[in-house]
């Protein structure tokens, strides 16, 4: 009995029996009239890959997440990325009960500086939704985040195995990325390319032109670099040169200044790191700008509230803009959740109102004189604008401190690597993946996303990457080692 369930539900069947349904509903739903029972088939498809074919189902995944839409964003208001959320749901159970069946996660990955930093920020978001004002939105995020962890940083570390399943990843999301870009690109031209537009043009795929700028930027040091990585043919090269292209005129036209502003910090590291100019030299003058900022703040805020400048369609007037802190509205709607910030975290310093609870509690908090013409009453607007100063709010000055330990880590043991890997590609791989990075965690100053799968999967993924390449290192020079031993 036991052999033959085994057989019937051998890869072959399954696949067969899985078409089979699959025209069976199609033929019922077009005669009663009822396609979205299209969903069945779909979702039997998505558990037969589960099963016999997780890692394909993963890159496919990874391929629907730019084409994804957010629910919240249509009629229906639920807050759930289709098709992508519940296949990464489904991804992340398959993985825990896999880990669990055979006895934990590997003690490489476990042990690794950057999953226990990783470790040390899931656990206080967990033990701040446990203390949370709205305990059940706290708990819903933390598993969120939880999950996209999972998926997205853990999953990947046991798929990527060579660099070429790292490539795969990064083209699974540059080539649906693409769709999307001329999409927005066609809208814009429809608008004149103008500023109004280019806050709308990539919907219902992304929900603003910040995130995707955000995700545009993290591809852009990986297209550039991959020019140097290895010998490649012409057409590579060329390929590598139009994807360089197209995403630098996408977040051109995306007049999303802080994208600007990370890309050009981005490319300031990519050519200290390649002229080798000493790490004390960048920390001594990233220092003496920090305390000139702090010392002259009060000449700074004055001289900023002088700028009058408003977001524009002229490029120049556009990144002027981003210095006006008294009428640019998006300028101004930011120092008024930061403001909000501060005053949430002066009452609960330590453990924070709750993970995810900002946006439904932030209202109180807001000063008639602070508003502005996006502001609500309700406090509606969404979340702080920061992925620092978000988990100040929320998970107290643990929250902040355990997700700049994440960004340290990284940043750290990725110039600790590129500077000694003996393998090119692999320090060149290690050096445009950090560079992503870096364009991010400076977006994240005025903007946050980890909450959704879109800048998601590129954040914990090119975290996973630097693990990986790290990993494959030493493997390369273990294997070097037991040569030589052997020859001896």
């Amino acid at each position: 009995m036991a052999e033959t369930l085994k057989q019937f539900f051998s890869d072959k069947n399954v696949f067969w029996t899985i078409i089979l349904s699959f025209f069976i509903v199609v033929l019922y739903g077009l005669y009663q009239n009822t396609l979205e029972l299209l969903v069945i088939p779909f979702a039997l498809f998505v558990v037969y890959l589960a099963i016999f074919h997780l890692e394909k189902l993963f890159y496919i995944m990874v391929a629907l997440i730019p084409l994804a839409i957010n629910l919240s964003e249509t009629s229906i208001g639920i807050g759930v990325s289709l098709p992508t959320e519940p296949i990464a749901f489904g991804i992340m159970l398959l993985f825990w009960l896999n880990v669990f069946v055979n006895n934990g996660l590997s003690k490489k990955i476990l042990f690794h500086p950057v999953t226990l930093v990783i470790v040390l920020h899931l656990v206080w978001m967990l033990i701040t939704s446990l203390t949370s004002t709205l305990p059940l939105v706290s708990l819903k995020y933390t598993l969120a985040r939880f999950c996209f962890v999972t998926v997205f940083y853990f999953v990947p570390l046991y798929l990527f195995q060579s660099m070429k399943k790292i490539n795969q990843f990064i083209w699974s999301y540059m080539g649906t990325l693409t769709i999307v870009i001329l999409y927005s690109i066609y809208n814009q031209s429809q608008g004149g390319f103008s500023d109004a537009v280019a806050h709308h043009c990539m919907t219902p795929f992304y929900n603003d032109h910040t995130a995707y700028a955000a995700a545009i930027s993290f591809l852009i040091p990986i297209m550039v670099i991959g020019n140097f990585i290895a010998k490649i043919s012409n057409k590579k090269r060329g390929i590598y040169i139009l994807f360089s292209i197209v995403l630098i005129t996408a977040v051109i036209l995306s007049y999303t200044r802080a994208s600007w502003i990370g890309i050009v910090l981005s490319l300031f590291l990519g050519l200290v790191i390649t002229f080798r100019i000493p790490y004390w030299v960048l920390f001594t003058i990233f220092g003496i700008i920090l305390v000139g900022v702090y010392t002259f703040q009060t000449e700074i805020v004055m001289k900023l509230g002088e700028t009058q400048e408003q977001s524009s369609n002229n490029l120049g007037a556009h990144v002027q803009s981003a210095s006006n802190i008294t009428s640019d509205a998006s300028n101004v709607e930011r120092l008024n959740r930061w403001s909000c910030v501060l005053r949430m975290h002066e009452l609960k310093p330590w453990l924070g109102w709750g993970p995810g609870t900002f946006q439904f509690v932030y209202a109180p908090f807001q000063k008639e004189s602070e508003k502005t013409i996006i502001s609500t009453n309700f406090g509606t607007g969404g979340n702080a604008h920061s992925e620092y100063l978000g988990p100040l709010a929320e998970q107290g000055y643990l929250g902040t401190l355990f997700f700049l330990l994440i960004v340290l880590t990284v940043f750290i043991r990725a110039l600790q690597f590129i500077s000694t890997a003996q393998n090119r590609m692999h320090r060149l791989m290690a050096m445009a993946v950090l560079l992503g990075l870096v364009t991010y965690w400076v977006h994240g100053f005025l903007n946050n996303f980890l909450d959704t799968d879109k800048l998601s999967v590129l954040h914990w993924g090119f975290i996973a990457m630097l693990v990986a390449i790290e990993l494959l290192e030493q493997k390369e020079k273990q294997s070097e080692l037991s040569d030589n031993s052997a020859a001896q």
